[in-house]
Formats: structure tokens, sequence, C-alpha cells
């Protein structure tokens, strides 16, 4: 993975991201109706924002598990959460999610954030998060298809959107990041054999005016967009889309901006 790439898992970015999400995220962790004393795993945890979140809904008597393959996100989920009320309902394991170090049927809900999209097999990550999981696996992902920035012209957008496309399927990274994943996880949950699977898709926007996290966060986007699309953009699209986003005279701080994307969360019975 580059540096690029990279840019879109760091901590600050990671941070950034929940705060200017954290509504949109309290809402799917409301739908997921987790129940008290329910065991959770929570795959891909980062820095263990959701982790949290789910402790509080499976109190009292409930256990959630952070796992992740960043020893750093995990050591920050350790740090950041000391003190906090329901610690002790929280757990924090490092590991890879093609083999994970649980017992087959060990939590209720296996919950899968933005992790697949970074999966070099994702049916193997389905199956072993199948394996583990005694009631359902639901995963959260995002689809770079379904993306507006406005006011952002609407030529420019789509010509940001089809060039990233292009440079992905004809240049894919490696190890894997599939900003497309949204789209195939019903169809990827059908495939390793759950039941009763279910796809619902959620609009997260932000308009003007946005916070210092939502700016770094929207930024950050573009910015990995205009260097995932670059080989296939003309110079004058490249300027038109970097002038966008100057912190100073770009579209961020117009009260007419808006941006939009789709994600989804997808439901499978085992």
């Amino acid at each position: 993975m580059t540096d690029r790439d990279l840019q879109l898992s760091t901590l600050p970015w990671l941070l950034d991201h929940h705060e200017a999400k954290y509504l949109d995220r309290r809402r799917m962790v409301d739908d997921l109706a987790l129940r008290p004393g329910d065991a959770v795993l929570d795959q891909g945890c980062g820095p263990g924002l959701w982790t949290s979140m789910f402790a509080e809904k499976v109190a009292p008597g409930g256990t959630v598990v952070g796992f992740d393959i960043s020893q750093e996100l995990i050591d920050y989920a350790v740090t950041h959460l000391t003190g906090h009320p329901l610690r002790n309902s929280m757990q924090f394991e490092v590991g890879t999610f093609e083999a994970t170090p649980f017992d087959d049927a060990a939590f209720d809900t296996v919950f899968l954030g933005n992790c697949c999209c970074y999966a070099a097999d994702l049916p193997v990550v389905l199956k072993e998060a199948k394996r583990v999981s005694r009631e359902r696996v639901v995963s959260k992902d995002f689809d770079d298809g379904a993306m507006i920035f406005y006011p952002v012209g609407e030529h420019l957008m789509a010509r940001m959107l089809e060039a990233a496309a292009r440079a992905v399927t004809e240049n894919p990274p490696e190890p894997p990041f599939d900003t497309f994943t949204a789209r195939k996880m019903h169809g990827a949950f059908r495939s390793v054999g759950f039941q009763q699977v279910t796809t619902r898709p959620y609009v997260v926007q932000m308009t003007y005016p946005l916070s210092a996290a939502a700016k770094r966060y929207l930024i950050a986007n573009a910015t990995w967009l205009a260097a995932t699309a670059e080989p296939y953009l003309s110079e004058q699209e490249r300027q038109q889309w970097e002038s966008a986003f100057d912190p100073v005279s770009g579209v961020l701080d117009r009260e007419d901006f808006y941006f939009c994307m789709m994600e989804t969360l997808t439901v499978g019975r085992v």
C-alpha cells in the first residue's frame, strides 16, 4: 500500500472521520438493536471508536472485543478508553481477519467496520466472521461511486470519479483497497452462505458550516481522490480540483457547500 492509500488509515484521519460522522454512526448503532448481555466482536476496530458505542448498548452484562491488525491503533484504543465507565466490558486484541483467535460461535454479533475494502480474499474474511458468530454478521461499508461535492462542477466531479475508478481497476493497489465495496457486499454475503441477507443504505451529508474535523476529513478524501485519479486527468482538471479544495478560497467555506455519500450496513444471519 502506498503513502497515498495509507492516508485514509492514519490515526488522525480515523479520528476526524469518526467526529465528522458521529451522529450518522450513532444512528447505525441504534439500528443494530444490540441487547444487554450480548457479546460483540468489533472487527477492524481501529482506535476503538465504535467499540465504546457498542459497549454502551450491551451493558449491563455484555462484552465487546475490539480486534484489529494495527498494534498502534489498538494501543491508542487501550490508552484512550482508560477510565471509561464500561472499560471492563471491552477487550482489545491484535490479529488478522482471515484467521481470528476466537472459538466457533463466540459472539452474538460480528461487526466488520470498513475492513472488507482491505480484504485480499473477501470470502475468507466473511467465512471467518461467520464461523465466530452464533447469530449474525454485520458489515459497514462505503462506495465512492455515490459521492457529491458541491459546488464542484458536475462534469469535474464525474471526471474525478471516473478517473479514480479507472486507476484502481487498471492498477489495483497492493495490498488491496477497494473503494467500491458497498455495492458488492449483498452478493458477497449470499455467496458464502449467509441467510436472510439485508442491505440498508445510509445517506451521509455535510453542509456549511463545517467543523474543523469535517474540513480535515473532506480535504483528506479530496486529496486522496486527486492522487488516485491523477494519471487519467488533464492538467486543467487537476488544477480545478486543487483550487476547489484550497483551504482559503475553496468550496468548503461557501454557504452553499454540500457533501453527500452513501454507506451501507449489510446483515447476514448464520
